[in-house]
């Protein structure tokens, strides 16, 4: 079984059922795959070449959608794309979205006046994104391990 059939038996349409349905499904599948790919790995890079601002949001409801993101963000100019986390294997939101805008100004209005603003009930914290790079390196331990051991 490949993965596409995998993903189709996912949504609960299998080749027992109906085959042009479950074709139709693949092929769905794949396209969602290839618009994935673009946008976790094409569309980061040209972003940083042609000026654009990743802005990170936080404390995301789990029911919120790309949708209500994009929508909220759109009142301060034009959004490219809007993506929300999700788990790799259960694909259950993980509380957080990346928003990328062409216009370092947009950004900057749309950072400033949504950080700590309500959406779905619970306060989102919006600042932009860094590299990952920029994060803290590997192995660095972080939170209430970390000053314990340092108390030691």
């Amino acid at each position: 079984m490949t993965s596409l059939q995998a993903n189709c038996r996912l949504r609960g349409v299998s080749p027992e059922s109906s085959g042009s349905a479950f074709h139709l499904c693949e092929a769905r599948c794949a396209v969602a795959i290839c618009c994935d790919l673009y946008r976790l790995v094409v569309m980061p890079t040209l972003g940083k070449k042609y000026g654009m601002t990743t802005i990170f949001v936080g404390n995301l409801s789990f029911q919120t959608t790309e949708c209500e993101v994009r929508n909220v963000f759109e009142r301060y100019g034009r959004v490219t794309t809007v993506r929300v986390m999700t788990e790799r294997g259960s694909g259950s939101p993980r509380g957080f979205a990346f928003v990328n805008m062409p216009g370092m100004e947009d950004a900057e209005e749309a950072i400033a006046r949504l950080n700590g603003n309500s959406l779905g009930g619970r306060s989102m914290t919006v600042n932009e994104a860094r590299d990952r790079d920029e994060a803290k390196p590997c192995g660095t331990a972080t939170g209430r391990r970390s000053a314990l051991l340092d108390s030691l």
